[in-house]
């Protein structure tokens, strides 16, 4: 059973006090409209260990990127979650929320309301006494429907469409980490959504779930069959395979339209590539669109 809660949704003002160790609590949401040209994601990140928060509104709409990254210092009493231009609330815990985006070229106001229940990624684990601070968080997500507005040069378009959010809290040094991949589809009927992390060279692993409206499945192992490179080796689509509780097996590939690549600072040589990517599912036939993220250090061969 899930021992995720209510008040989950929000700043967990437990975190461990005088830490040397990176201890961060994330949240992030993401929306593609295609219908009406616009999509991307909203990442806030509250960097404990050193009082930090880094804000970041990652929007494409007709094609043009529009980034905006900014970072604040933070105390203990910090709970509302912005910094006076993103920002997002808990309008009904683990069901609506609502993300308010005030920048220099655009305005963005979107609601998310839940499609299916909340994943527990580490539902049934007990890790309490795992001492281990490369990777040791709490993580859910959850498939949402969005709608909302917004507005460019004085013109404001509706956004209605599917999104994913993603909350997770705890130790989290992301310099350690080798590389990941993360997707999350939003098709027709179903969500899939799991990631494929290399942890260390000697450790790897997997987690995921695919969600309807009857309930979920867990999906037992990932694997990435292939992917596919652009001129300059970056990733515009992969193959992969799932094995599911149920004794299920999906093949999944995506094939990307568009992508926002982020070097990150706090990961050594790494950078992310966010692929708004178009999917289908072997199996079913099924077609939906999502997120196909890379983690992948500068220097891949």
């Amino acid at each position: 059973m899930s021992g995720i809660k209510p008040e989950d949704d929000y700043c967990h003002g437990d975190y461990p006090r005088d830490i040397t160790d990176i201890w961060k609590e994330n949240w992030y949401f993401n929306f593609i409209d295609l219908e009406n040209g616009a999509w991307g994601y909203n990442h806030f990140s509250l960097r404990r260990d050193i009082q930090r928060g880094i804000f970041r509104a990652m929007h494409v709409v007709d094609d043009i990127p529009l980034i905006y990254e900014n970072e604040i210092d933070i105390d203990e009493r910090f709970e509302k979650v912005s910094d006076g231009s993103l920002s997002f609330e808990v309008l009904e815990p683990l069901k609506r929320h609502r993300v308010v985006f005030n920048g220099p070229k655009h305005t963005l106001e979107l609601i998310y309301e839940a499609r299916f229940g909340i994943i527990d990624f580490h539902e049934g684990e007990d890790r309490r006494d795992s001492g281990q601070k490369i990777l040791d968080i709490e993580h859910y997500e959850q498939a949402m429907n969005v709608s909302g507005t917004v507005t460019i040069e004085g013109k404001t378009r509706s956004i209605s469409c599917f999104g994913q959010r993603d909350h997770s809290w705890g130790f989290r040094n992301e310099d350690l980490i080798q590389g990941w991949n993360w997707i999350a589809i939003q098709c027709p009927e179903r969500t899939i959504s799991f990631v494929i992390a290399k942890i260390t060279e000697d450790f790897s692993g997997s987690r995921g779930h695919i969600s309807d409206g009857s309930g979920s499945t867990k999906i037992l192992d990932s694997q990435k069959i292939s992917t596919n490179r652009d001129e300059n080796s970056l990733p515009t689509g992969s193959t992969y395979k799932l094995e599911c509780a149920d004794g299920g097996t999906w093949t999944v590939s995506s094939k990307m339209f568009s992508r926002i690549s982020l070097p990150m600072k706090e990961k050594k040589g790494g950078v992310v590539h966010e692929n708004f990517s178009h999917f289908s599912v072997e199996e079913s036939g099924e077609k939906g669109v999502g997120i196909d993220e890379y983690m992948e250090k500068a220097d891949l061969d």
